[in-house]
């Protein structure tokens, strides 16, 4: 179960926004992304300062490749509620997909600080950093991300894997793949 942050349990949603955000992330879970992208629309069209609903949405968006729109839900949830974790998170993985790393460094590094335990952040920080060429850092978080999540972080040990052939340290690289093909065979 997620906790709910002040913000959250302060936001006076009407019940008819909340019903559409709740069968939305149901279709969503079902893989029905159409429909649920529907009931997404309905929820802001219904609240528009829902910023969760902004978010799913954006998730969403992200999940169709569509990065520009899924970016401006980010955005919008931000401006809502700029420590909403899941959507600096979100705008971050959008950043990086765009090859904007710097930038996707400062929304995952604010998530991180917000929300220091979950293995997506650390493992999308870790990216970044790797892609700006901050290696040790990047190690730091990968590590890390492995730590707090072996299985959903599994990809952080081809990132290490790459770190660790470019320090021509290729024994490392060879046992960070060896170890991902074991998680994802």
């Amino acid at each position: 179960a997620s906790t709910i942050s002040a913000a959250e349990a302060a936001q006076i949603i009407p019940a008819n926004a909340r019903k559409a955000y709740e069968q939305g992330l149901k279709l969503q879970k079902e893989n029905k992304g159409a429909q649920a992208l529907t009931q997404f629309n309905q929820a802001i069209e219904l609240f528009s300062e829902y910023f969760q609903a902004h978010t799913e949405r954006g998730n969403l968006l992200m999940q169709q490749n569509k990065l520009t729109e899924a970016e401006t839900d980010f955005e919008q949830a931000l401006q809502l509620n700029s420590k909403y974790t899941p959507a600096l998170r979100g705008l971050g993985y959008c950043q990086i997909q765009q090859k904007q790393f710097s930038a996707a460094l400062s929304n995952l590094e604010k998530a991180f600080v917000l929300e220091p335990s979950v293995p997506m952040t650390l493992l999308l920080l870790g990216y970044a950093n790797l892609s700006l060429n901050h290696n040790e850092e990047a190690k730091q978080c990968l590590h890390q991300a492995l730590k707090l999540g072996p299985e959903s972080a599994a990809r952080a040990h081809v990132y290490l894997a790459e770190i660790y052939a470019q320090e021509q340290k290729f024994t490392e690289a060879a046992d960070a793949m060896h170890t991902y093909l074991k998680l994802k065979p």
